[in-house]
C-alpha cells in the first residue's frame, strides 16, 4: 500500500497463480502471490519506468537508461560468474 500512494496511477493485481513471478503489460503491475517476493514489485515498477522514459522521447535520459541497463547487465553477469 505504501508502494501505491507513492506511485500515482499505478494498478496493481494479486494474482493467485500463472506461470510467471510478476510482470508489467499495459500499464497494470501483476504480481503472484506465493511466488513473488519483496523485489518483485520494484522490478516491475523498474519496466514501468523504462517505459514512461521512452515515452517521454528524450534522447538524453534514454541514452542515460541505456548506459544504466549496460552496467546493470555487467554486474548480473559478473555476480553470476562469481558465485554461479
Amino acid at each position: 500500500k505504501k508502494q501505491i500512494k507513492r506511485n500515482p496511477g499505478l494498478i496493481i493485481t494479486k494474482l493467485k497463480d500463472a506461470e510467471y513471478v510478476g510482470r508489467f503489460a499495459s500499464g497494470v503491475i501483476d504480481v503472484v502471490m506465493g511466488k513473488a517476493n519483496k523485489f518483485t514489485f520494484f522490478h516491475e515498477n523498474g519496466h514501468r519506468l523504462k517505459d514512461m522514459i521512452y515515452a517521454t522521447g528524450n534522447k538524453d535520459l534514454i541514452g542515460i537508461w541505456k548506459q544504466a541497463e549496460t552496467l546493470f547487465k555487467n554486474d548480473a553477469f559478473y555476480i553470476d560468474k562469481t558465485t554461479g
